[in-house]
């Protein structure tokens, strides 16, 4: 990931226009899609309660957005991320990604280390998916880069779950400290990450204020990170869908 330049992220140098994410032809959730994000949403809430339960002095923070500051003048968004958890502790912030892969459905998961997809394989065919240790990876830079901008010095790991599937049928090449774990992995797993690591200078509250001053909250974050997800490698917008813009 480049090194990001947060002298143009809307918090310093005032809002752009945006485009409407709620406008007719920009998006379109198919019943598919839907039941997907059910799980995974079940998924997340299961892995949030999980270490909330086994580490209640420390501050967990879940689904998260943040804007890099990087405007597409051909969709009129800002470049945008989400974090399934930010788990703040006294001895620096663990960025956790979650990916659920049904156990029923596919026979293995497999992929390289810096691969843009994890290939699921099923009994006929194959389909992609994020290659969630990589998509992790990004988000751990951004944090480590937002707090340098701020001038904190605050340590940032990752960890990236995959619950669902057996361990045995987890085949993913990894990178040094990309922590992943199956789900009755994550505690022991968190212990181990902080186990020597030394405490930080500034209290884990102090930590949070500061996160909070860049956590997204415009209306709609949700659909527009999705539209920007889905779009920003296209040369135009979908033909039904007009520049309709939106302040803020």
């Amino acid at each position: 990931m480049k090194g990001i330049d947060l002298t143009n992220h809307p918090n310093i140098v005032g809002r752009k226009a945006d485009l409407d994410p709620n406008q007719p032809g920009l998006l379109k959730f198919t019943k598919k899609y839907e039941e997907k994000k059910k799980v995974g949403d079940s998924f997340e809430k299961a892995v949030s309660l999980q270490i909330s339960k086994e580490f209640p002095d420390m501050i967990l923070l879940d689904d998260v957005y943040f804007e890099t500051g990087v405007y597409n003048k051909k969709l009129c968004m800002y470049e945008s991320m989400q974090i399934d958890h930010l788990l703040i502790t006294p001895k620096g912030i663990l960025v956790i990604e979650d990916k659920y892969i049904d156990n029923a459905k596919y026979i293995s998961v497999s992929g390289g280390a810096l691969s843009k997809t994890w290939s699921l394989k099923k009994q006929i065919g194959n389909i992609s998916e994020t290659n969630g240790l990589k998509q992790n990876y990004r988000h751990m830079q951004f944090i480590k880069e937002l707090f340098d901008y701020v001038g904190m010095n605050i340590p940032v790991f990752q960890m990236t779950i995959i619950g669902g599937i057996s361990r045995d049928k987890i085949r993913v090449q990894q990178f040094i400290d990309a922590n992943l774990v199956t789900e009755n992995e994550v505690v022991d797993r968190i212990n181990y990450i902080f186990k020597e690591k030394q405490d930080i200078d500034v209290s884990i509250w102090r930590v949070k204020d500061e996160l909070s001053k860049w956590i997204c909250t415009v209306p709609d974050i949700e659909k527009s990170h999705i539209a920007y997800i889905r779009n920003k490698e296209k040369k135009k917008l979908p033909a039904r869908c007009k520049k309709v813009m939106r302040s803020i």
